[in-house]
This record gives C-alpha cells, structure tokens and sequence, in this order.
C-alpha cells in the first residue's frame, strides 16, 4: 500500500546447518546491506513484528525510518488482492528515474495525509470500523496515485484491468480501495471472511478479471518465522 501502510508477514526458511532466532539478528543492517529500507522502514518493521506499521519517514542515510505505530491488524478482516502477471511496476533504475522525474510533494497534501492515518486510519484499526478506515485508505491512494499517476501512464493504476476490477468492488462494498506501491497490485478490504469471498467471486467473474490472480488474505500479527529443517527434511 502506497504511503508507508502495509501489511505484511513473512515465512522463512534457513538451510540444513545455520540455527538462528531473529532476537539474535541485525535485521536493521541486514536489510541495508542488501539495499532494503532506503525509502521506508516499513518491511523491516512488519518482519520485526507483523501487524499493522506506520514508518515516520527516512531522515538520514545509513538508517532506516524509524516504526512510529505498531497496532494490531483486526483478525477477521480481509484483503482481497488484484494481481495482473501480464504487467510489472517500476523498481530499480527505472523507480529512481520516476522518482527524480516527480515534482516535490505538496505541504498541504502531506499534512492531510498525515492527519488521515494518525487521527482516523490508526484508531479505525483499533476500533476495528473499517467503514472509517476504508474511508482514509481510499482518500490516501486517490490523493497519491494522482501524484504519481504522471509516471503511470496518467492513471492513478498500473494496471487498467486491476483498475476496472476495483471500481465494481468499491460499489460492491468493499472498503479501502487502492494500489500496492507502484502495481500493478491493486486491493480492497472486507469486514468478514464470507463478504471478503463474495467480493473476490465478483473480482473473478468480472470481464476484465479473467487474467487477473484473485486472493483472499488474512492480516498477521506476528513476525518473520525462521525455522531449521534438517537435511533430507521437505521445506513447504
């Protein structure tokens, strides 16, 4: 989710020989060793803990952005997920290209963004009231997908199929309409499993639904899971 929101857990698995508890690593140097957290601590903090995460922003280099909010993300919510494998977002060169190419963020619009996750998306969470959530999570992508929408094409969505499929869930009742940084993954969120399942059969039955990849996830309120197999043993 563009905007530093994300949720996120991991699963890892270490070869037969390496024993390790991530109380014992340096996740923090790790992750900037391998080029990760340059423009956001979020995935560090969700391999941290999971959860729900809010960064505040990178300051200096050599560090990633500190997590400012960890809550815990309602457990019967869902999140339909809208892949298209046909199309890739920018990343890389290209993501930096993009970016330097982008005018600066307007004060304005950071300040209401702001305002949005700390005063109504945050305790919505809490309060498990995803009508409010859903309301800040819609207004915080169509406020930066029209920012980046420049280098998109001129659309707010990679993907113009993503995009078709989550107009007809936003008026099926989804909540929280949006786009996975640069896409092409779009989403929307469900208050129950069975609203979650019926809202994703609408996203598969959809014209411009069929080459898309339709998932429904659960949230995870934990962290990365590191487990040591020994050798001969099957990884899942």
């Amino acid at each position: 989710m563009r905007g530093s929101v994300r949720v996120r857990s991991s699963r890892w698995r270490w070869r037969p020989g390496f024993a390790a508890c991530t109380a014992c690593l340096d996740i923090e140097g790790d992750a900037l060793h391998l080029g990760r957290g340059a423009r956001s601590g979020v995935g560090i903090g969700l391999f941290h803990g999971g959860g729900l995460v809010v960064d505040g922003g990178c300051k200096k280099t050599g560090a990633p952005a500190p997590i400012v909010s960890h809550i815990r993300f309602p457990d019967r919510w869902r999140i339909i997920v809208v892949l298209d494998p046909a199309r890739r977002g920018l990343h890389g060169a290209e993501e930096a290209a993009a970016f330097g190419k982008l005018p600066p963020f307007a004060e304005d619009d950071a300040a209401r963004l702001c305002r949005l996750v700390i005063m109504k998306m945050l305790p919505a969470v809490a309060e498990e009231d995803i009508v409010s959530f859903g309301a800040a999570i819609t207004e915080i992508q169509e406020r930066i997908g029209d920012y980046f929408a420049s280098a998109q094409g001129g659309s707010p969505f990679t993907s113009p199929d993503v995009a078709a499929v989550l107009a007809t869930l936003d008026r099926e009742g989804a909540w929280g309409i949006g786009q996975s940084s640069w896409g092409p993954t779009g989403f929307a969120f469900s208050a129950a499993p069975a609203e979650a399942d019926r809202l994703a059969g609408i996203a598969q039955r959809h014209p411009r639904g069929q080459g898309l990849d339709i998932r429904v996830c659960a949230g995870f309120n934990h962290g990365a899971e590191i487990a040591v197999e020994s050798a001969g043993a099957s990884a899942e």
